[in-house]
């Protein structure tokens, strides 16, 4: 601190405060400069505000070169063309929760604020490498510009952020992946060493070469010209890219066949080819038997066999051969070794043998546990286009030993997404965003991130087979990442177990040293578990951790709740610190005990909030927890176990069972309900005194009661199918 008051004496320093700018303040939006009239309310004579051509328009007042040019909150950069200009100021440890919705915090190192914090101004989110700071990449699924990865066009690559241009090219022709980056005309050009070539409709980098040795040869790459120019004499040269050898005949022109040897396109139909090669018919293999269809990539030359000893070279296995192999580069795209063969990856259980199940993380067939379930997570679009209208469809082929399955997105800012449609198998349609209330599943949306789970209801558990679905979000295009985590199990359960992580903001007279021994909060947990345990779901591990000092001041009393840069949501991304609190990064339930949550129906208090129904699987995002109003604790500690309950049962996937205006209800087939045919004193709410015969007693009824404690045996099907639950 002293530091930096010394600093601060010799330069420019700042006292950015954390919260988004104020109507007609520098950052605002605006249409015109008269919107900005809280700075032209501090400007002397001549000086006058002005609207920046920004996405929503942004307030600021010309400046002259130096970050101290412009007020306290705010720092003078220089807009493109347009000049220098004051730009909002943020707080870099926010994130961008201190910019308005389609801006971002970008940092500058140059600049602190007197005690000594980063700061930062906010900027339109990026569209392309061009929206981004020198040294940088734009991830569009965020529109944050991001670091660029230690990895150069044609390294192995499995992820994107690994990659220097934050692409990597993966599938079957890309064997160990190949980092890129996307060029044309609305990209950066290729970096020094790489040319772009078009892909499949789409301009990427590929890594130049001049001989097959600068190349990964090992893993089936090679130096072959991808175009050509006119060097200076005007002659044509060809220009030559480190690509996938070819994996099929279909690949090259008529009169050519891909050459096993050399990878390349040769004139002539060629010789027949050995075990293990491509083909697409029998007419292609010297066994005169080709294995075809989706579990095997450009087909696979074998012959049938009972045993090993009939195999020229490699394993019989499911009356096939299949060639040997000691390391994963002996096998062709698209192939595993696997237990000494090169297999074709598995789709389901049926693929594999004997007692084994597929892992469709791996691809490749494992022995299951012994006993209880197990969790697979499968990434099913790393770069998904979404925008205002449906997306393409993804598919999950769902295992038969599937219990459920969270589907997660993440990468649409501040704007609502949700699935737009799914269908099962059968074809039959599960959801359509149109039709929500009238859909067999209930999905949400939601802002920056989503969690959709099957089932929502026993009708809709999960069947073996091809599930399709589609997205859709409100606002601009967004590049979205969709992932699966599948919660699989041999047999369907009865029981299980729920841990939990107790986050403590300020609470005055209790924090996580005084709360393992603490009465009041000792019977509010015992509530939790005597609900829960009605079905089966046992109360496993209490984790007692505090918010860090500034943070548990911030939050101790939650004064919005509505977007991804509220208080609320701020708050549970800091439970992807929860290791370094003191609780648990391993799956469990996060609970964080406020003092208060502002908001709710008039004439209620809004005694908690879950981050979702149901709530992401995983920790870190900005719907990761259950806020709880403690002010109850000392007073009513069992009505805090019931809250801590309903509010938990919506993260673990169940709705209210009927909603305040008695006309919308839960998805499950055995909770009562209670129409607006109950409201007696016509106030338009069915309240718990009208609905005492019906669903009132019920944990998920909208209002609940003191007596709001039931838990019906669909209700625990959920329960005990979410990821979270051991």
């Amino acid at each position: 601190m002293l530091l930096w008051a010394l600093v601060c004496a010799l330069t420019a320093c700042k006292d950015v405060e954390s919260g988004r700018a104020l109507t007609g303040a520098v950052g605002a939006p605006c249409t015109l400069a008269a919107d900005c009239q809280l700075i032209a309310d501090e400007l002397e004579d001549g000086e006058a505000p002005v609207c920046l051509q920004m996405s929503g328009g942004y307030c600021s007042v010309e400046c002259g070169d130096d970050a101290g040019d412009c007020d306290d909150e705010s720092l003078c950069e220089a807009v493109g063309e347009q000049g220098n200009y004051c730009l909002d100021g943020c707080l870099t440890a926010n994130g961008n929760h201190d910019c308005r919705m389609e801006y971002r915090c970008s940092p500058r190192a140059d600049v602190r604020n007197a005690d000594g914090s980063e700061v930062g101004v906010c900027l339109p989110l990026c569209e392309t490498d061009l929206d981004c700071e020198p040294g940088l990449r734009c991830q569009r699924q965020t529109g944050d510009c991001l670091v660029r990865g230690p990895r150069t066009v044609g390294d192995p690559c499995t992820l994107n952020d690994v990659c220097n241009g934050g692409l990597c090219l993966e599938g079957i022709p890309f064997r160990e992946g190949y980092c890129s980056a996307r060029c044309g005309q609305d990209f950066l050009p290729c970096a020094q060493g790489s040319l772009c070539v078009t892909l499949n409709g789409e301009d990427v980098c590929l890594s130049a070469c001049t001989v097959d040795d600068e190349c990964r040869v090992a893993a089936g790459y090679l130096c072959r010209p991808v175009s050509q120019r006119r060097d200076p004499d005007g002659e044509i040269v060809a220009l030559k890219a480190c690509v996938p050898r070819c994996q099929s005949n279909a690949e090259c022109t008529n009169g050519t066949h891909c050459d096993l040897e050399s990878g390349d396109c040769v004139p002539g139909d060629g010789p027949p080819n050995p075990d293990g090669a491509f083909c697409a018919s029998d007419q292609d293999c010297e066994s005169g038997h080709c294995l075809t269809g989706q579990s095997y990539p450009n087909g696979y030359c074998s012959r049938a066999c009972r045993a090993d000893e009939e195999c020229r070279m490699g394993r019989c296995l499911q009356g096939s051969c299949f060639v040997s192999c000691a390391r994963p580069l002996d096998c062709r795209g698209g192939y595993l070794c696997d237990g000494g063969a090169c297999l074709p990856h598995c789709g389901d259980n049926g693929d594999c043998a004997g007692d084994t199940i597929c892992s469709l993380a791996l691809g490749t067939c494992i022995s299951p546990p012994s006993e209880g379930a197990w969790l697979e997570e499968v990434v099913l679009a790393d770069d998904l286009f979404v925008s205002n209208s449906p997306s393409e469809s993804l598919t999950l082929n769902m295992p038969s030993d599937a219990l459920s399955v969270a589907l997660m997105a993440n990468g649409s800012g501040g704007d609502l997404m949700v699935i737009a449609e799914m269908t099962d198998p059968s074809g039959r349609q599960l959801f359509d965003y149109r039709n929500t209330f009238g859909s067999v599943l209930r999905f949400f949306p939601g802002r920056g991130h989503i969690t959709q789970l099957i089932p929502s209801n026993p009708r809709t558990a999960p069947q073996p087979g091809p599930y399709r679905f589609n997205l859709i979000k409100e606002g601009g295009d967004a590049r979205l990442e969709v992932r699966a985590l599948l919660k699989r199990g041999l047999s369907a359960p009865t029981t299980g177990r729920l841990d939990i992580n107790l986050f403590f903001a300020d609470l005055h007279d209790l924090d996580a040293t005084k709360a393992p021994s603490d009465p009041a909060l000792k019977i509010a947990l015992d509530t939790l578990r005597a609900v829960y345990a009605q079905r089966g779901l046992r109360i496993g591990t209490v984790y007692y951790c505090d918010l860090p000092e500034s943070d548990g001041e911030r939050f101790a009393v939650i004064d919005t709740i509505e977007g991804p840069a509220s208080e609320l949501s701020r708050m549970f991304t800091l439970s992807g610190q929860a290791e370094a609190f003191g609780c648990t990064a391993k799956p469990a339930l996060n609970f964080f005990m406020v003092r208060e949550v502002v908001g709710g129906r008039a004439g209620f208090i809004l005694l908690g909030h879950s981050g979702g129904i149901p709530g992401p699987a995983v920790h870190g995002t900005s719907q990761s927890g259950v806020a709880v109003t403690t002010m109850s604790l000392r007073i009513k500690p069992r009505q805090l176990g019931l809250t801590m309950a309903h509010e938990g049962g919506h993260y673990l996937g169940l709705f209210h069972t009927s909603e305040a205006e008695g006309v919308s209800f839960d998805p499950i087939p055995d909770t009562a309900e209670c129409n607006l045919d109950e409201d007696r004193d016509l106030d338009g709410v069915v309240d718990y005194d009208e609905c005492i015969e019906f669903d009132a007693s019920n944990l998920m009824f909208w209002a609940a009661g003191s007596a709001a404690s039931q838990v019906t045996d669909d209700q625990g099907f959920i329960l005990l199918r979410n990821p979270a639950v051991k």
